[in-house]
């Protein structure tokens, strides 16, 4: 897994993920998110260039983004799966569409 931060402005960051984020990560990502959310008013997370993705991060995406709305934080996922990612995706049931949708609510 990479990540990278970019603070784009007074509590502001970008969190780009990239490569497997799946379940032998899923401690590491979820304790960025916590820092992140404790310090930062507005996050905006870039998930690209997947090797390996899973339910469980899924999971923890959508746990992250209930939490920011519970503490009034701004939580952006921008989810730029290539073409075999969402086809993967898809198959699953869950589509690449509907996981930005729940996200992104």
């Amino acid at each position: 897994m990479k990540i990278n931060y970019e603070n784009s402005s007074p509590g502001s960051v970008t969190i780009t993920l990239s490569g497997d984020i799946g379940n032998t990560n899923i401690k590491e990502l979820k304790d960025i998110f916590e820092l992140r959310l404790s310090s930062s008013k507005t996050i905006s997370i870039i998930v690209k260039e997947l090797e390996y993705f899973d339910l469980t991060s899924l999971q923890l995406f959508v746990k992250v983004a209930q939490e920011a709305k519970r503490i009034g934080r701004k939580i952006n996922f921008d989810f730029q799966f290539d073409q075999e990612s969402k086809r993967l995706i898809d198959q699953t049931g869950i589509t690449s569409d509907l996981i930005s949708s729940i996200c992104n609510n």
